[in-house]
């Protein structure tokens, strides 16, 4: 063995040793083996003992949800692009470097405006999406230019089908693309149905009563204990009808600054009048859902 060689053995020993003592230390000072994993950085412990955690990320008047458990993660919806670096910044906190999945309800920049981004700071798996032709939407800019980055940086692009459900590491995902019945771009979006342990939420994108009603019909399964309001809670969604078939204890509202009026009291007074507890991302960084089984704890930061 060399000089050279020897010396790095010696310090790696040398290295070994102190944390070893440390970790005795610890140990013996009532520090539990967790704990010392996580000063090692071994232990990610990103869900506080839940089973995992919906968090809503304020973006402006925009959504975006981290959903992530101890072995998965993943987002629905980006927001839009300047908030980017605020998004991939709290998903680094969490020790998130890799999302598992991506799904983007609509074109709209204030749904797919960050996805580029994010794909460049985060590596990002699949993402899922629905089928549009160039009469879908006057400006697709956005999807083109996630499908192209997205094949870029080698990341699996799935155009989802009505009812496909797909599992990452105890998040199930279930995806609602009912057949378009409207010129209007917000009733074009595709719905996610996410559970983690015994909790659903169900992300609406901007879809309004059309999309609601059509749900209805055709007899899906929408209970959850958690919606994400449609449309930053637009007048022209979250009908009586709508709430009465999700039947949700609890509602996160996505919205920001904005000049229509969202979310509008007609939305909030019938949320209050289906005695649903509503959260909302204007006025906080996030909104964090931690679940535990068929129970919920709300942090607002």
């Amino acid at each position: 063995m060399s000089a050279n060689a020897s010396g790095r053995l010696r310090v790696l020993v040398a290295v070994l040793a102190v944390l070893c003592l440390v970790g005795a230390g610890l140990l013996i000072s009532g520090a539990t083996p967790r704990s010392l994993l996580r000063w090692l950085g071994v232990d990610r412990d990103r869900c506080g003992g839940a089973d995992g955690c919906f968090a809503f990320y304020a973006v402006g008047c925009g959504d975006c949800c981290a959903l992530y458990t101890e072995t998965a993660a993943g987002l629905i919806d980006t927001g839009n692009p300047e908030y980017a670096p605020a998004v991939a910044k709290r998903l680094r906190a969490l020790r998130i470097d890799t999302l598992d999945f991506m799904v983007i309800s609509h074109p709209h920049t204030d749904h797919i405006g960050g996805a580029v981004f994010l794909m460049d700071a985060l590596q990002v798996k699949t993402i899922y999406i629905r089928a549009y032709d160039p009469d879908d939407y006057e400006d697709l800019s956005g999807y083109r230019a996630l499908l192209a980055h997205a094949g870029e940086r080698g990341v699996t692009v799935v155009t989802v089908t009505d009812g496909m459900a797909v599992q990452y590491g105890g998040i199930r995902l279930t995806f609602y693309a009912p057949p378009f019945f409207s010129k209007d771009e917000n009733e074009k979006c595709l719905l996610t149905m996410a559970q983690i342990g015994d909790v659903r939420c169900l992300f609406t994108g901007d879809a309004g009563e059309l999309t609601e009603t059509v749900l209805c019909q055709r007899g899906y399964d929408l209970r959850a204990e958690w919606l994400k309001v449609g449309h930053h809670g637009s007048k022209g969604g979250t009908t009586d009808a709508f709430l009465d078939a999700v039947s949700p204890e609890a509602a996160a509202i996505c919205v920001g600054p904005n000049p229509y009026g969202h979310p509008s009291d007609e939305v909030i007074d019938r949320l209050r009048a289906h005695h649903v507890d509503f959260y909302r991302t204007d006025g906080c960084k996030q909104i964090v859902v931690a679940i535990r089984q068929k129970t919920w704890n709300v942090t607002i930061k």
